[in-house]
Formats: C-alpha cells, sequence, structure tokens
C-alpha cells in the first residue's frame, strides 16, 4: 500500500482523504493495515485517561482513516473484532467507537454487544479493555451503562476505572 511507504505528510493526507471515500471492498484491505503503518498506536496503557470532552481521534492513521468512512463499512469493522490478531483488534476497536459517536448508527445495540462479547474474550488484555471502555462512551444504551458502573469499582486498573467512569459521564451528556 502506498500509504505505508510515503514519507511526506501531505501527501499521506491527501491519500487518507481519497481512502475515506472507499468502497467496503477498499476497506477490507485497509483493514489488514491497522496497527501496521507508523509507531504511535498504543502498546500499553497511557499514564492518564484522555482529556478530550468528545471521542478521541484514533492514532493509527488506518484507523483515523476507517473511521471517518461511510457507516456501510461496521459491519466489516465488526467482524474483525471476531479475528485473533490482537493488534489489529487493538486498532478497529478506536475505529468503531470513533463512528458511532460520530454518526447515527441503526441497531446500536447490536454494535454494544459485539463490544461487549470482545471485551469478555480479550478480558486479560489491558489494551484492548481499556480501549473498549472508551468505545462504549458511543452508547447510552442500559446494559452498556451497567457495565460500565461495574468496571468503574472493580476493574484491577486504576485508569481503566477512571476511563470507564469518563465513559459514564460522555454518556449521560449525550443523553
Amino acid at each position: 500500500m502506498t500509504l505505508a511507504a510515503e514519507k511526506s505528510l501531505y501527501t499521506k493526507i491527501e491519500i487518507c482523504k481519497m481512502l475515506e471515500n472507499a468502497s467496503v471492498r477498499t476497506a477490507r484491505k485497509m483493514i489488514s493495515y491497522l496497527g501496521k503503518i507508523g509507531s504511535n498506536q498504543h502498546l500499553f496503557l497511557p499514564q492518564n485517561i484522555s482529556q478530550k470532552s468528545s471521542y478521541p481521534l484514533p492514532r493509527d492513521i488506518m484507523a483515523r482513516t476507517l473511521g471517518k468512512m461511510s457507516i456501510d463499512i461496521l459491519p466489516t469493522m465488526l467482524e474483525t473484532l471476531d479475528q485473533s490478531d490482537t493488534k489489529i483488534i487493538r486498532e478497529i476497536i478506536d475505529t468503531i467507537g470513533y463512528m458511532c459517536f460520530y454518526n447515527t448508527i441503526p441497531n446500536k445495540g447490536f454494535v454494544a454487544e459485539k463490544l461487549l462479547t470482545c471485551l469478555d474474550t480479550y478480558n486479560e488484555d489491558d489494551v484492548i479493555r481499556w480501549k473498549i471502555v472508551m468505545a462504549l462512551s458511543s452508547f447510552q444504551e442500559q446494559n452498556v451503562m451497567d457495565r460500565l458502573k461495574v468496571i468503574s469499582q472493580t476493574d484491577d486498573k486504576e485508569l481503566i476505572r477512571n476511563e470507564a467512569k469518563r465513559s459514564l459521564a460522555l454518556n449521560n451528556k449525550l443523553k
């Protein structure tokens, strides 16, 4: 992929703008590059929770581009949660959360359930758990709110407990 080899920032920006209008077929190909371009992805938990009053822009360039695409690619992104490459799963979670926060998504409850299932599957991965807790700020469903409350009180990582509180606050603000 040209984006992976390109060095010029402005050329990368233009490539990303073009990709934002691409098809589901192209999105499938783009997903395979998640976590592989650049070196600014979260590999470990950060020191502090996000200070943004909205959903943070994904750090991974491919996740950022996918997040700005049409919601038509959402089913493809949800399928990605069922695979085993944690590097890709970590980045697709950011994309799903970002897309759901800024768009009207039909059947958001199904999306939330897929994220909660992923949370249960990868509960031992601190980064995935943290990113899902952030992504859950995009959903006001009662089961999500209940889960965030439990996480905010019981998670063994203070950062994740605090991120759950932040997600609850964002959810309450969006109601």
